[in-house]
């Protein structure tokens, strides 16, 4: 099982979302997508830990955030409570599904 750190700023709480290194070689390559759905990557999907519902989503490029579910993401960062600071695991757990998580894998 391969696992990407990261840490949570301020403007993600705010947001919603989550950057992401493009050069961490954890997302394939063609689920980075351009600026905007037109140039959308091929889907991944992403489930939150504590949430048993996925999300089908693409990486925008440009901005290094998922293009969908910031609404799950809010949520799961109100579940635990995570703050400017604290980290987040992206979890591979196969060629395209990720698991977004709150504990060290």
């Amino acid at each position: 099982m391969r696992f990407l750190k990261i840490e949570v700023t301020g403007g993600n709480i705010r947001q919603g979302h989550f950057y992401i290194n493009r050069d961490s070689g954890i997302v394939p390559a063609l689920s980075w997508g351009g600026k905007n759905k037109l140039v959308a990557g091929k889907n991944i999907s992403l489930r939150y830990e504590g949430d048993a519902d996925t999300v089908d989503t693409d990486f925008d490029g440009e901005k290094r955030i998922p293009r969908f579910g910031r609404g799950q993401c809010r949520k799961f960062f109100e579940r635990y409570g995570v703050k400017a600071g604290d980290e987040i695991y992206l979890v591979k757990e196969s060629e395209r599904k990720f698991l977004v998580s709150y504990s060290r894998p």
